[in-house]
């Protein structure tokens, strides 16, 4: 019988979120008799797809052969050629993911030896894969192309790129008429409807009339507001920071973020990296010519902790990973680490000898009865991490691209050398904003809090009140993570859906997951009213969509 796209959703996520942009993907099927070129992958019966569209049948299932593939991928030369992916997905069995050998390169030889019930993602460079005789280069590699290594870094589904998506395509999908209302742009937050922190455009103007001493700061930043920042940031996170040597202030967090990885991470370097996490961390590391080593945060079935795979964190870690890259609170499922995850990863971290890179951007809005623990604060090599934040979100001030980096001396001090190069500083008009941060009125952070949390309550008994849909309560940050019920498109389509039947704009799943492709993130910084319509829309048409 026909294997659908629908029934492994885990599997084909995977490969849709990763060759989207990529043609002459040649799909089939093999089974145990045929053997040499005959039984190669994608010999029998395959077809050839010039962009991937999810919807298709994907090769045949042989009932007398039920262990054998379900979905086989070959990998010709021509497309090893073009892209740094290579898949070989024998079947949709997810756990044995984690036997793959952590080193190992993926030949000819390799395939003839391995078991069939592997995933393979290699993100640092496309193998040939091809499975039957032929030319004879077993152990052949293909390096990362200048094309494939910018072609991973796809713009048009992150996060205020919409305008890019086409919606060629998409009309014979459409049911039923639009739905009217006022459109909201989930992908970001609405700093009218949150306007930035009281008194900072006045500082930013003093600067501005400051002239060069302000414009012209050394590339860290200017000293006299590092040591501001160092002392409020030493009080908030629990630990010391270093004003001349531990601390650089960067053009945003996204640049504070790219500094870190860029100093850290080379070629083959591995990275343990969290799934679901921040969209951009994935991205980085592949353009750094890391290895990412994934892990499992299992955030929807878990209470009172992350749910961070600790055991396959530990795994990574033994795999040889040189970093570990994460946010807290996790953006985008919005939930905090506890105590108990955050020692462990110091304690493994520690044995392991990682570099802990940790982005605490909405480490500041915490609702109500939630703990906060600073991994910095914990017992960790103060050589050993870096922490990120920045006023952008809570504070609503994105607008002056403003972030900061502290910890390690020796990490800070090379992405000042890159930073040199790059951008040479942060604004340094903008760098005065920074005045106001941690400064703010007494009462106004509670107020924002406090509004934010009526916001996610409201969108929480929207979503819970459908059947089939998932969600868990945001414990901190302005963004909500529903996994919708199965629907009769895919996920990216049902985006481009609400954007034109809806005037409702989300950032999907996969920009975050590879096996989030039912997901959706919504940044709910939005005016309230506004956006507790745009989510009865949302789920008015997941009904009209609903497989």
């Amino acid at each position: 019988m026909d294997v659908d796209v629908a029934r492994h959703g885990a599997v084909t996520a995977a490969i849709r979120h990763h060759l989207d942009d990529h043609r002459h993907l040649v799909l089939g099927t093999r089974t145990p008799q045929r053997r040499g070129n005959a039984g190669a992958i994608g010999q029998r019966d395959p077809q050839r797809i010039d962009g991937f569209d999810g919807k298709r049948k994907l090769g045949s299932y042989h009932g007398r052969y039920p262990q054998m593939l379900l979905l086989n991928v070959r990998i010709t030369r021509a497309f090893a050629a073009q892209s740094r992916f290579a898949f070989f997905m024998p079947n949709a069995n997810r756990s044995s993911a984690a036997a793959l050998p952590p080193t190992a390169p993926v030949t000819r030889s390799w395939l003839r030896r391995t078991s069939r019930q592997h995933i393979l993602f290699r993100p640092e460079r496309c193998y040939l894969a091809s499975h039957g005789s032929g030319s004879g280069a077993d152990n052949q590699e293909f390096p990362m192309t200048i094309q494939s290594k910018f072609s991973g870094l796809g713009t048009d589904a992150a996060p205020g790129q919409e305008v890019r998506q086409l919606a060629g395509g998409i009309e014979p999908l459409l049911r039923g008429d639009a739905i009217p209302g006022r459109p909201v742009d989930f992908s970001h937050g609405d700093v009218d409807a949150f306007t930035p922190t009281p008194g900072s455009f006045e500082v930013f103007s003093a600067g501005v009339e400051a002239g060069g001493k302000q414009a012209y700061t050394e590339y860290r930043g200017d000293f006299g507001i590092r040591e501001q920042l160092a002392g409020r940031l030493a009080g908030f996170t629990g630990a010391p920071v270093d004003a001349s040597d531990g601390l650089i202030i960067t053009p945003g967090t996204q640049g504070a973020l790219f500094l870190a990885v860029a100093a850290t991470v080379s070629r083959g370097d591995k990275v343990a990296i969290v799934q679901p996490d921040y969209f951009a961390n994935r991205k980085l590391v592949e353009f750094c010519e890391g290895e990412m080593l994934p892990v499992r945060m299992d955030y929807a079935t878990t209470e009172g902790r992350s749910g961070l795979d600790l055991g396959q964190l530990e795994g990574a870690f033994r795999s040889g990973a040189k970093v570990f890259l994460f946010s807290n609170p996790n953006n985008p499922a919005g939930v905090v680490y506890s105590r108990e995850e955050i020692e462990a990863i110091v304690a493994l971290a520690s044995r392991y000898d990682v570099t802990v890179i940790v982005d605490q951007l909405y480490a500041r809005l915490l609702y109500s009865g939630v703990d906060y623990t600073h991994l910095r604060a914990q017992k960790l090599d103060a050589e050993k991490i870096v922490t990120i934040m920045g006023p952008s979100k809570t504070e609503s001030l994105s607008g002056y691209r403003l972030g900061v980096a502290f910890g390690s001396r020796e990490i800070i001090a090379r992405m000042e050398k890159l930073q040199a190069i790059v951008s040479l500083r942060a604004g340094g008009y903008s760098q005065a904003v920074l005045r106001t941060w941690f400064d703010e009125p007494a009462g106004w952070m509670d107020q924002r809090i406090r509004q934010h949390q009526a916001i996610r309550d409201d969108l929480l008994k929207v979503f819970r009140a459908i059947s089939g849909l998932q969600v868990r309560t945001t414990e901190a940050g302005s963004y909500i993570f529903p996994a919708l019920p199965r629907l009769s498109v895919r996920g990216g389509d049902f985006v481009r859906i609400l954007r034109l039947q809806a005037g409702v704009i989300v950032t999907p799943g996969t920009e975050f997951s590879p096996f989030a492709e039912n997901s959706v993130r919504l940044n709910f910084s939005q005016d309230h009213a506004a956006a507790v319509a745009a989510c009865e829309r949302l789920v008015a048409l997941v009904d009209r969509y609903r497989a």
